[in-house]
């Protein structure tokens, strides 16, 4: 038996070595593997940083020209509300001076319609002075005609 536990105890020796051979493998596989995978890791991390440093970079620049492109108009805009503002201040004023025509020939037609109420009004009474002048004028040359014995 002692040759038989000698050959198993040497038996599981070779085992149990080789076992601690294969936890080193594996250990030393594992690690190696570990340090592939996370340098693999890295460089597409790195590549996917840079990807995206380089989207960021042509958005950054296409937000810039967007804002430049804004400001101009803006810009373009806030001249054309400043001559509108004018123009409409222009407007006002010449509608003010309108108002002002209009009025000035209301007036204007009120004193014009006046003055020919009052030319007629005068007219009739001169035609009717004329007439009364005139008839009295016709009595006197009849009274004269009359005293003096002129013939009709």
């Amino acid at each position: 038996m002692d040759s038989n536990s000698d050959e198993q105890t040497e038996l599981l020796r070779n085992i149990w070595n080789q076992m601690k051979d294969m936890d080193r493998s594996l250990r030393t596989e594992i690690k190696e593997s570990s340090e592939r995978l996370g340098d693999r890791i890295t460089t597409e991390v790195a590549s996917v940083r840079q990807e995206l440093g380089g989207r960021i970079d042509r958005v950054a620049e296409e937000l810039v020209a967007t804002k430049q492109e804004l400001g101009g108009r803006i810009d373009r805009l806030s001249g054309e509300v400043a001559g509108l503002k004018v123009e409409m201040h222009e407007v006002k004023g010449e509608i003010s001076e309108l108002r002002n025509d209009v009025h000035q020939t209301n007036l204007d037609m009120r004193a014009v319609k006046v003055a020919t109420q009052l030319t007629v009004d005068l007219l009739v009474k001169i035609d009717a002075r004329q007439a009364s002048d005139l008839a009295d004028v016709r009595e006197r040359v009849a009274r004269i005609e009359q005293h003096f014995g002129f013939p009709r």
